[in-house]
């Protein structure tokens, strides 16, 4: 990891104003460009040139994104060749002069992180590392870590963002084409039970 005085300081600052009026429970269309440090992961299909979404990350340091390490299937067999970061992104069925795209150099698993091997998602996270830095503009910024001593309560407010599912009865999002084009984000509202 980076020293620290090379974290952005200006993390958590996006030039498009979030939407964030209301409780969210199943998701909405966001404001386009208003979270813009949400990544698209994207795999180059097998036998073909085109590359499709797979997960979503977040951008946290130039040369750092934070996803879920299922996402990465293949284990340390994964092939960082393979993939692809993507950002500046609204509709993943389009073209956007906003988006840009990186190469992917390395893949960090934790490695604690045993599914499939194990039927279970304990420490299911993972840091992806851009061959060069990620420059940043008004529709690419980084997100803030919480300081190490931040402990989040119960009842504290989260959002999330993504292309996927907003019923929760896709077990494969993108795979299979069943990924939602347009990026979604929802609110963790205090007091409504989240199945797990």
């Amino acid at each position: 990891m980076p020293p620290r005085h090379d974290w952005p300081a200006d993390c958590g600052v996006a030039f498009f104003q979030q939407n964030t009026a209301g409780r969210i429970v199943s998701g909405n269309e966001v404001r386009p460009f208003s979270w813009p440090w949400q990544v698209s992961l994207q795999v180059q299909a097998r036998g073909n040139k085109k590359h499709v979404h797979v997960c979503g990350g977040t951008l946290i340091h130039k040369n750092w994104v934070l996803t879920a390490a299922h996402c990465f299937q293949k284990g340390k067999a994964e092939d960082a060749a393979n993939w692809r970061i993507v950002l500046g992104k609204h509709n993943l069925n389009h073209t956007e002069p906003t988006e840009k795209m990186y190469n992917v150099k390395r893949i960090y698993r934790h490695e604690r992180f045993r599914y499939p091997h194990l039927n279970e998602l304990d420490y299911d996270i993972a840091l992806v590392k851009p061959v060069g830095d990620i420059l940043t503009t008004h529709f690419i910024q980084y997100a803030c870590l919480p300081k190490r001593e931040m402990t989040l309560r119960p009842g504290h407010f989260c959002w999330v963002t993504g292309w996927g599912d907003t019923r929760g009865n896709m077990s494969v999002l993108s795979i299979n084409g069943n990924s939602h084009s347009l990026l979604l984000q929802g609110n963790l509202s205090p007091g409504f039970s989240y199945p797990v």
